[in-house]
């Protein structure tokens, strides 16, 4: 491949990353937004107390600061992997490799998610913890993300 056709690709990727980031953001405030009235969600829909709050508000901390070394180094690991799927010919071991690698950073980060899910836990009643797996669950199948969305009647409890 040409540095031009090259240099496309990098321009295309790019553009598209932008617009699903851009995409992300607006529907993360307009949930916000829309939310706007009532509280945040934690807060108002989980009805937290203040030492729960605070408590939510650490970990939240925690998790953030523990995800956002892996999605700089899941991002360039993307970037690496466009310039060898671009590369004529491409090396098709590593491209493999590639994705082994980026594999591993986002099962870092869902270790680290689903951790940090189970110390919430620890801190929210049965009642409060119902409402947030709903929710999740709820969030999930919004967005066409499981097919099993369809048979799920009710809540996200175990016994289902």
């Amino acid at each position: 491949m040409n540095k031009k056709t090259l240099l496309l690709l990098i321009i295309f990727f790019t553009a598209f990353t932008l617009v699903l980031g851009a995409y992300g953001f607006l529907k993360k405030n307009a949930v916000r937004r829309a939310s706007a009235d009532t509280g945040n969600f934690e807060k108002e829909t989980l009805q937290l107390t203040n030492e729960q709050n605070i408590k939510k508000d650490e970990l939240h901390k925690k998790m953030c600061a523990d995800i956002q070394p892996l999605r700089e180094i899941s991002s360039q690991k993307r970037l690496e992997l466009m310039q060898l799927i671009a590369h004529d010919p491409a090396d098709r071991q590593a491209i493999d490799a590639k994705l082994k690698e980026i594999s591993k950073i986002q099962n870092a980060m869902q270790q680290r998610i689903v951790e940090h899910l189970l110390e919430m836990k620890k801190i929210l009643t049965p009642a409060q913890q119902q409402k947030l797996f709903d929710t999740m669950c709820d969030g999930l199948c919004a967005k066409g993300m499981h097919s099993h969305c369809r048979k799920r009647a009710g809540s996200c409890s175990p016994s289902q």
